[in-house]
């Protein structure tokens, strides 16, 4: 399903104004809140105590890009992003184990899903 590509709801939303910017900010937390939720369930728990990074994914704010459009970061908290980053990349004694990315391939249908739901009873469609 191709958001961007809908001239009819992109037209909607600039004559909406501010109501419209609300509205993409929550269809993209809502898409966000399932992005983060398969990456809590894909990523490796080890048996040490400390800090997980399965319990550590975090949406943040929405933010626009130089071109106008906008976007979510999901990922790991300030705690455990480090360590989040040789789970992602591996170590010179550890094999890669990506979470974020088949995180993402995987639910790529359901985040858009989300994003038009919302979209769609925001606009009444």
């Amino acid at each position: 399903m191709d958001l961007l590509g809908s001239k009819q709801m992109q037209r909607k939303l600039a004559e909406m104004g501010q109501k419209g910017n609300r509205l993409q900010n929550k269809a993209l937390r809502a898409s966000g809140q399932v992005l983060s939720e398969e990456m809590s369930e894909r990523v490796k728990r080890s048996n040490k105590d400390h800090a997980h990074t399965e319990d550590h994914i975090v949406l943040g704010r929405v933010k626009k890009d130089d071109f106008g459009g906008k976007h979510i970061e999901v990922g790991p908290d300030k705690e455990v992003a480090w360590r989040s980053y040789f789970l992602v990349y591996g170590t010179s004694k550890m094999r890669p184990h990506d979470y974020m990315t088949p995180s993402y391939q995987s639910k790529t249908d359901e985040i858009y899903e989300a994003q038009a739901a919302v979209m769609k009873k925001g606009l009444g469609l």
